[in-house]
């Protein structure tokens, strides 16, 4: 789907979620709910050429394949973890919420640990060899 169906899918499922909501306020927030989710898995299908290009690029530039794949994940556990969030939050579930954005913190920390500490072995090793 391009640009314009998603934005117009996003105005359809918002503008039934309001109408419905005022005769049963759970449906109502399962349409929402519903659409989010479309609209993310479109999304998502898209991704694919996206990162097909980063790595190119990186490949390009001489950036280990590894470390670009890290990024990559770091950028998706990102966005889901903010969707969710923000999900949950328009259900009216803010611990819900809560609770995801510390589990996408926390994810995002264990994937960076390792690039942490091969970025610390480089420092050690160009310190050893210049001092």
């Amino acid at each position: 789907m391009d640009l314009f169906t998603l934005i117009g899918l996003a105005a359809a499922g918002a503008a039934a979620s309001f109408t419905v909501r005022s005769f049963d306020s759970s449906a109502g927030r399962n349409i929402a709910a519903a659409t989010c989710a479309l609209i993310a898995l479109s999304a998502l299908a898209h991704a694919s050429g996206i990162v097909d290009s980063i790595r190119e690029i990186a490949a390009m530039g001489g950036i280990p394949g590894e470390t670009v794949l890290s990024c990559i994940k770091a950028v998706g556990i990102a966005y889901l973890a903010k969707l969710t969030s923000s999900l949950c939050t328009d259900l009216g579930e803010s611990s819900l919420a809560a609770s995801c954005d510390l589990v996408g913190r926390l994810m995002l920390l264990a994937l960076a640990l390792p690039l942490v500490r091969r970025l610390g072995e480089m420092l050690i090793a160009l310190a050893e060899k210049y001092i």
